[in-house]
């Protein structure tokens, strides 16, 4: 079990007492706390190698640069990123969130374009939109939340009967059982005391009711883009894959994955829906994804073919001589539902033929047995140093000499 007192001495500052309590602090997403690693670390930097980074030729700050660099091979290989080009230090949420929206907007919005967020939003994701509405024209678009934050119930309401749901980087692993007992559905123990829908919960439930499951909520047709393969449970489901990346331990994992093996139990023989389990994408958002379907008759689509099926894809292939799609790093990954992928299948059914460029390449053989008719690295036998690269105008530039080296030499 996690050892709440053990980590409370990793941080310091949560040895005061404030109105003769022990400090419990909240307030990390406006300044979070640091716990003595992190601070004597920081203590050893400034006494050790404080000095420029990458400004420098001198011993300390090639040694404070060689430092910086491998703290963002540290995080990259915390959070799987695949380079360390993905990875960006910022001083804070709020300059992060500040970064993407100016980097964003300033490249693709344009007077009358829409920003949709929700009357939650902390005031530095509605800053940085309200700026841009006044430079460049955009409109804020508001989603209204119910008093519970149930923002699916609230379309509902509004008389919305077609809904399309995105799904993916959830906190959850309830198997969707929070979001159907905003629905009106309930869950009994085996005393008849109803549950609470979370995901400790789940081994618990002896009956579904839906006795009290509005009639246009069964009659809603759902369509949910989500990319993600896992299944429902098993060692490649929601549980074991993500739960840990959410914070769970191992004692958690266990209880949380017998959870999800019983309910998928449940809804096999309530539903008749063989291997159940086993269905790809019913893991998508901790289980989300296979309580859509199930009890609702969703159905899941990959993200790529929804955007695809919005832009018409199809009618703009027709008569098209080349498709030239792409992606920021092109690997084996790309074959398993991402854009470049779902753009070949269309094309081929059209017989066009595909070329895909990208920032970087890797297992381009196997790109190639796919369908590509070619693979090209936009920064390929350039001299732009590679901190360069991620910059609109160079990446611009460097998209258009690839391609017209592509059309001369091969168009």
């Amino acid at each position: 079990m996690m050892d709440i007192n053990k980590i409370r001495e990793d941080f310091p500052i949560l040895s005061r007492t404030v109105y003769n309590r022990p400090l419990v602090y909240l307030d990390n997403g406006a300044t979070t706390q640091k716990p003595r690693c992190v601070v004597q670390a920081m203590v050893d930097e400034y006494y050790s190698v404080n000095a420029n980074v990458h400004r420098g030729v001198h011993f300390l700050s090639q040694q404070a640069t060689e430092l910086h660099e491998a703290a963002r091979e540290t995080v990259r290989r915390f959070i799987n990123a695949r380079s360390i080009n993905e990875i960006i230090f910022t001083r804070g949420t709020t300059e992060s969130i500040n970064l993407m929206a100016y980097s964003f907007g300033e490249a693709f919005l344009h007077e009358g374009d829409e920003v949709i967020i929700s009357t939650m939003e902390h005031h530095s994701n509605i800053v940085p939109w309200q700026l841009l509405a006044q430079r460049k024209g955009i409109v804020i678009k508001v989603i209204p939340m119910t008093d519970e934050g149930e923002l699916l119930m609230d379309a509902i309401n509004r008389g919305c009967t077609d809904i399309l749901l995105g799904i993916g980087g959830s906190a959850t692993n309830d198997g969707g059982m929070g979001m159907l007992t905003a629905l009106g559905w309930r869950f009994l123990d085996h005393n008849g005391e109803e549950l609470a829908g979370v995901g400790g919960n789940l081994d618990k439930i002896a009956q579904i009711v839906d006795s009290a499951v509005d009639e246009a909520v069964k009659k809603l047709h759902i369509r949910v883009a989500c990319d993600v393969q896992t299944p429902f449970c098993g060692p490649d489901g929601a549980t074991r894959v993500f739960a840990p990346q959410k914070g769970a331990d191992e004692e958690t994992v266990e209880v949380l994955e017998n959870g999800m093996q019983h309910f998928a139990d449940m809804i096999t023989k309530r539903f008749h829906l063989p291997d159940f389990s086993t269905i790809a994408g019913g893991g998508a958002a901790g289980g989300l994804g296979g309580a859509l379907m199930a009890f609702l008759g969703a159905e899941l689509l990959p993200g790529a073919e929804v955007v695809l099926d919005a832009l018409q894809m199809d009618a703009h292939l027709r008569g098209a001589d080349l498709v030239i799609t792409g992606e920021g790093k092109i690997d084996r990954q790309t074959l398993t539902g991402k854009v470049p992928y779902a753009v070949l299948q269309h094309a081929k059914r059209q017989g066009v033929p595909t070329l895909v460029i990208a920032g970087a390449v890797e297992d381009a053989e196997r790109l190639k047995e796919a369908g590509f008719m070619a693979i090209r690295n936009i920064n390929k036998g350039n001299t732009i140093p590679p901190s360069e690269w991620m910059q609109p105008e160079v990446a611009r530039k460097q998209i258009q000499r690839t391609i017209e080296l592509f059309i001369k030499h091969e168009g």
